[in-house]
């Protein structure tokens, strides 16, 4: 089967707003990416919630959370920065939160998902403050010294044996 997307209404509409011809794709090929690109993070929608439900939270909840959360990032990303990016959760801050801070720690679920949301706030400002930027000139701390080399590791080994 065949899907022809020639004579697509509103395809000049969204080759104008989109401005497709300008960066070398068409209506076709963004469809078609965009397709590939959900079937790529789908399994965002059924691991998340999976996740988060250990930790105490409404597995139902989650996921129509992970859903609006997903797809007004992904429309933001979209309409606003004309970028062909689709956002969701982070699968490892999510796994993090989840097994080392609820499980393991003891702290709520609540207090744990403020402390993501005090994050993203930190984030946000960080970012449209351009405070970011500037931090790209400060001199890295050589930590090569920190690292034990693997033959000092055996020797120690060796000399406890």
């Amino acid at each position: 089967m065949i899907i022809k997307f020639e004579g697509i209404k509103g395809e000049k509409m969204l080759e104008k707003f989109f401005k497709l011809k300008q960066n070398n794709t068409d209506v076709k090929t963004e469809i078609t990416a965009g397709i590939t690109t959900f079937m790529t993070m789908a399994y965002i929608l059924a691991v998340n919630p999976s996740i988060l439900s250990e930790a105490g939270m409404d597995a139902n909840a989650v996921l129509i959370a992970t859903c609006l959360a997903s797809f007004i990032g992904t429309l933001c990303m979209a309409f606003m920065a004309n970028m062909p990016f689709a956002l969701s959760a982070g699968m490892g801050l999510n796994a993090y939160m989840a097994y080392t801070i609820v499980s393991g720690q003891g702290v709520s679920w609540q207090m744990a998902l403020f402390a993501v949301f005090i994050e993203g706030m930190v984030n946000s400002g960080f970012v449209s403050s351009n405070i970011i930027e500037p931090m790209q000139y400060i001199p890295l701390l050589d930590n090569s010294d920190i690292f034990i080399k693997k033959e000092e590791i055996i020797q120690k080994i060796k000399e406890v044996e």
